[in-house]
């Protein structure tokens, strides 16, 4: 029989324990939760909270309730968002995350290099300079988090300032991600020096490529220039 859950934020609990059951296969993709009433005794809770943790799990892409058929489970691969790595426990999801943060860095320099204004520059460089007295991880990463939305701030795009808001939700939830990330802090340090080079450089093309690690002979002599620039 399932754990009973504690009266304290019931629904949060609740959302937490069916979602780690489903997201675990204990309910798997087009099986049904059991019945509302069976549910809500095994996990020691009303039937009002369960609702509410259902709407949540249905917001979340995890259950689609139908007529005449109770809660259905749905695949989360296609219906699930994002927020969802956060719950997942597998190393090359995290890889998967990495590079979507590596892609989406080199959109964000690049709109960057077309928008942004000198106050953005200096308030990047601002920051940089702040990061080399910084001796605390959990410190330098919410640094680097002011890095990144100042970044976006510079790129002028609402998308991508959305969708930083999910990745960063992610790696809060993963502590151990974002500070092995970082724990090189010389690299750290010379790629914000690096991105705010390429910004003030001005050649969009030539971001993405230095992120992406797509550069050739002759965009590596242009990426040297962006570095020298005075």
């Amino acid at each position: 029989m399932p754990e009973k859950i504690e009266a304290k934020r019931a629904v949060d609990l609740t959302v937490l324990k069916l979602r780690s059951d489903i997201l675990s296969g204990i309910y798997p993709p087009e099986s049904k939760l059991p019945p509302e009433r069976q549910l809500s005794s095994d996990l020691g809770i009303n039937r009002l909270t369960l609702r509410a943790a259902l709407s949540h799990l249905y917001a979340e892409g995890l259950v689609q309730p139908k007529h005449g058929q109770g809660v259905i489970v749905l695949d989360y691969k296609k219906f699930g968002r994002l927020d969802l790595l956060a719950y997942l426990e597998n190393d090359e999801l995290m890889e998967d995350l990495l590079i979507l943060r590596k892609n989406f860095a080199a959109e964000a320099v690049a709109l960057a290099c077309d928008h942004a204004k000198p106050e953005d520059i200096s308030r990047l460089r601002s920051i940089a300079n702040r990061q080399h007295d910084v001796r605390q991880a959990k410190a330098y990463f919410e640094g680097d988090i002011a890095f990144t939305r100042a970044l976006l701030e510079a790129s002028h795009s609402l998308s991508l300032i959305l969708l930083f808001n999910t990745i960063e939700r992610i790696m809060r939830n993963k502590p151990k991600l974002p500070l092995k990330m970082l724990e090189d802090r010389g690299l750290s340090q010379s790629s914000y020096q690096a991105l705010i080079a390429l910004i003030r450089y001005r050649e969009p093309d030539l971001a993405r490529k230095a992120i992406l690690g797509l550069m050739g002979p002759e965009d590596k002599v242009e990426f040297q220039k962006a570095l020298d620039k005075p």
